[in-house]
């Protein structure tokens, strides 16, 4: 079964709705949208539950708490201005390739376009106490992520969870407030 979206303008009628699913706690923003708890590598980061982001996006913070390593990058600074400029063409169709097979987003930031990274291997990944499965989120800077409460730059390790992990379970209910997986 493939996920959906259903609007409820009414709560009647919708408690057995809940059944079978796990509560996962969370916490409303002073924006109004809503914080849960995932957990990567079992390692807890609070996360902005995003249903309208197609992509789940670590910051750096959380990616080094949950003991991912990502490749390094080149470092051209001590090449000669030819082998400089090979390795930059290089790393330009590099760069087209990843994008092209999803390997590597690209999302507008304050001083240009900010690249996200798929995590080499997957992890597994859960929210509250629902195991989700494992996947392989994205990290990067995520620029509007500072502006949330809680969320910032500032704060630590975070996380934008999208809809490629939350498309593993069944259906996710949010209501008053709560959020069931």
């Amino acid at each position: 079964m493939s996920p959906s979206l259903t609007l409820f303008g009414d709560l009647s009628g919708t408690s057995a709705l809940s059944n079978g699913l796990e509560e996962v706690p969370c916490r409303q923003l002073e924006s109004g949208l809503i914080c849960v708890t995932l957990k990567v590598n079992g390692v807890e980061i609070p996360a902005l539950l995003d249903t309208g982001s197609p992509i789940t996006v670590l910051n750096a913070a959380a990616a080094i708490a949950a003991g991912i390593e990502m490749p390094a990058e080149l470092d051209q600074s001590g090449m000669n201005p030819f082998a400089k400029a090979a390795a930059q063409a290089k790393a330009a169709m590099d760069a087209a390739a990843a994008m092209a097979s999803g390997e590597v987003a690209m999302i507008g930031g304050v001083d240009g376009p900010v690249a996200l990274r798929k995590i080499p291997e997957k992890a597994p990944i859960a929210l509250g106490g629902a195991e989700i499965g494992s996947g392989r989120p994205y990290v990067g800077d995520i620029p509007g992520l500072a502006a949330l409460d809680g969320l910032g730059a500032e704060a630590g390790p975070a996380a934008v969870l999208g809809t490629d992990v939350l498309r593993q379970r069944q259906r996710l209910l949010l209501r008053d407030g709560r959020v069931f997986v």
